[in-house]
C-alpha cells in the first residue's frame, strides 16, 4: 500500500538514536554544545520516535500516532511531522492528516526533502479527495451555532446561510441552534469522499408568555363551560320539581310540603 510504504521509508530512516549519536562521538566527531535541558528533551523526543517505529511495525497505528504527537511537542522535526500525518490518516483522522501534511509541505516543521516533496504532495491530494464534505444550508435565523460531535464550531451570519463542513469517515452528530429557535440535530454517517448537502430550517421557539396566555384562555373556557352546565342542571331540576308539585300537591319537594305551605297562610 502506498501510504504504508511512505511511512516505512521515513520511520526506518528517521533521526539518529542516542546510541547512534554516541557512536558518532566515539568516532571523533565533535559534539554540539547544548544545554542539558534541551539535550534531555531531544533524547526524550528520539526515544518516543523509536517507540513509534516499533508500534508502527506491529500495526499499532493509534499508539504510534500518540507517540509521534508527544515527540513533535518536544522538538520540531519534519520527519516526525510527516509520519504523524500518515498515522492520523491510517487511524481515520483524514481531516487532521491533510492539515498536518499541508503544514509539513509549507515548511513549518523544517524543510521537506526535495527528493520526496512530489510524493508527499501526491499523498496530500489523495487524502484531500477522501475527506467527506457536508454542505450545510441553514435558514430561519440570522445567526446560528453549529456543534459537531460535541465540539463547538464558528457561528455564521446571513440568511439563508450555508457552509461546508469537513468530516472524517464514520458516524457524526450535528447540532444547529440559534436564539429563539428550536434546535435541530442530525446523525450522519460519512464515507470517504462523500459529497452531500443538508438543508435545515430552524423554526421559531414558542414564547413562554404566549403559552401562559393560552393556558389562561383555556382555563376561562373551562370555567364558562362548567358554569353553563351547572346552570342548565339547576334549571332542569327546578322545572322537574315544579311539574311534580303541580301534579301532586302533597308530594314533598325542595320547595317544602303542602302542609308547610298551608301553615304560612
Amino acid at each position: 500500500m502506498k501510504t504504508e510504504a511512505l511511512v516505512f521509508v521515513f520511520l526506518a530512516g528517521g533521526i539518529a538514536t542516542p546510541v547512534a549519536r554516541a557512536q558518532q562521538q566515539d568516532s571523533g566527531e565533535p559534539a554540539l554544545a547544548e544545554e542539558s535541558e534541551q539535550r534531555a528533551e531531544t533524547d526524550d523526543a528520539e526515544r518516543l520516535y523509536a517507540r513509534a517505529v516499533r508500534a508502527k511495525e506491529k500495526g499499532r497505528w493509534a499508539e504510534a500516532r500518540d507517540l509521534l504527537r508527544r515527540s513533535l511537542a518536544l522538538r520540531r522535526d519534519v520527519r516526525t511531522a510527516f509520519n504523524l500525518a500518515v498515522a492520523l490518516e491510517r487511524t481515520g483522522q483524514v481531516v487532521e492528516a491533510t492539515e498536518m501534511l499541508t503544514t509539513v509541505l509549507a515548511g513549518r516543521w523544517g524543510s521537506p526533502p526535495e527528493a520526496l516533496r512530489a510524493k508527499w504532495s501526491a499523498a496530500l491530494e489523495r487524502w484531500k479527495s477522501q475527506v467527506a464534505r457536508l454542505r450545510l444550508e441553514v435558514s430561519g435565523a440570522t445567526s446560528y451555532h453549529v456543534r459537531l460531535d460535541g465540539e463547538s464550531l464558528s457561528k455564521g451570519v446571513g440568511q439563508p446561510m450555508d457552509s461546508v463542513l469537513l468530516l472524517d469517515p464514520g458516524p457524526h452528530v450535528l447540532q444547529v441552534s440559534a436564539a429563539d429557535r428550536v434546535s435541530a440535530e442530525r446523525r450522519i454517517h460519512a464515507t470517504r469522499g462523500m459529497r452531500r448537502t443538508l438543508a435545515l430550517r430552524l423554526e421559531p421557539r414558542a414564547n413562554p408568555r404566549d403559552d401562559d396566555d393560552r393556558h389562561r384562555r383555556r382555563r376561562r373556557r373551562w370555567i364558562v363551560a362548567a358554569t353553563v352546565v351547572l346552570l342548565a342542571a339547576g334549571g332542569a331540576a327546578t322545572a322537574i320539581a315544579l311539574r311534580v308539585r303541580r301534579t301532586d300537591p302533597t308530594s314533598p319537594g325542595f320547595l317544602g310540603s303542602a302542609s308547610t305551605l298551608t301553615s304560612w297562610r
